[in-house]
């Protein structure tokens, strides 16, 4: 099931997002860039989809993995 409002409109829910950060600041060439959540995947090819149906010319858009019991989540940010 994919999570996110930019991509089905149904909120992530708060279980989820819980286990991933909203804002990340990444270290990229000397300068801080902020990340925030933008959806929530339970499988890898949902998560390629999400990239896929979000990315455009002017978004930068990565993946982070969070091992839960019930298997991988796939957490897609934006900076």
């Amino acid at each position: 099931m994919i999570y996110g409002l930019n991509f089905n409109s149904t909120q992530i829910p708060p279980g989820y997002a819980k286990k991933f950060r909203k804002r990340i600041k990444r270290d990229g060439m000397s300068r801080y860039e902020w990340s925030r959540l933008e959806g929530v995947a339970e499988s890898e090819q949902e998560a390629k989809m999400m990239i896929i149906q979000a990315s455009n010319g002017r978004r930068r858009l990565w993946i982070e993995v969070r091992q839960t019991a019930r298997g991988p989540l796939y957490g897609v940010y934006v900076y």
